[in-house]
């Protein structure tokens, strides 16, 4: 998992945003098999408020619906509202702040 927070890091200050993003899903990803879902929510939310390539754009629908489907109700609503305040920088530096540990 620490070469995708590596990815993640050199993506943002090459301003790679596409491969920050693809980066991101990854680490959500690994949200999932590590049962915090809530948390890959959030980092799949954020992501699909950016442009993104189809294929990216796919996978990161299919793992949100997923995910949509196993939290309650107000979890979803709170993520939701909670990325729209965010920026880009924000949730990244939350990921490498506090899942980079």
């Amino acid at each position: 998992m620490t070469e995708l927070f590596d990815m993640l890091r050199i993506a943002m200050l090459l301003d790679a945003i596409p491969n920050a993003l693809a980066a991101m899903l990854a680490i959500a990803e690994s949200h999932v098999r590590n049962n915090d879902h809530e948390r890959a929510f959030e980092i799949v939310a954020m992501i699909l408020q950016y442009p993104l390539h189809e294929t990216l754009r796919v996978e990161a629908e299919i793992l949100y619906d997923e995910l949509e489907f196993q939290l309650c109700p107000r979890v979803v609503s709170d993520v939701n509202a909670r990325v729209q305040e965010l920026t880009l920088d924000d949730m990244v530096d939350t990921i490498l702040s506090t899942d980079a540990l």
